[in-house]
């Protein structure tokens, strides 16, 4: 996917907690998986497939849009952490790309439209004869 994936893409891995997210949100190939130190734990959404040990998911294509809400358990000694991260992830099919030549040329050419049309209108309001006020 490469640059333009990343364009295309959007992913929004908001923390709902106050601590630093231990999930990390990784898109591979055509793919996007969370991963933790320990177990992942889907509270809503889009209910993806769990690999090695529940420490990874798998949320499947990102072209289906996966998104829901996911909660990682760290365990520090005898700490336990819960933290939790929402997934929203949006594909655009049907997006054009719009680089810096593209827009400079629509700029120009709508420019260019405006000055010929206030040339139009001044060519034509110019050159209106024959009706002269019969006031006299």
């Amino acid at each position: 996917m490469g640059l333009c994936g990343a364009l295309a893409g959007l992913l929004l891995a908001a923390l709902l907690s106050q601590a630093h997210s231990k999930i990390t949100v990784e898109e591979t190939e055509d793919k996007v998986f969370l991963r933790c130190k320990n177990d992942i734990k889907w509270l809503e959404g889009t209910m993806g497939k769990h690999m090695s040990e529940n420490r990874t998911m798998d949320l499947g294509k990102s072209i289906l849009d996966p998104r829901g809400q996911y909660q990682c358990n760290e365990v520090e000694g005898k700490d336990s952490k819960l933290f939790t991260v929402q997934i929203y992830y949006r594909m655009c099919q049907s997006c054009v790309e719009l680089d810096v030549t593209s827009l400079s040329g629509i700029l120009i050419a709508n420019i260019i439209a405006t000055l010929l049309l206030a040339l139009g209108v001044y060519c034509f309001a110019g050159h209106e004869t024959g009706r002269l006020s019969g006031a006299h």
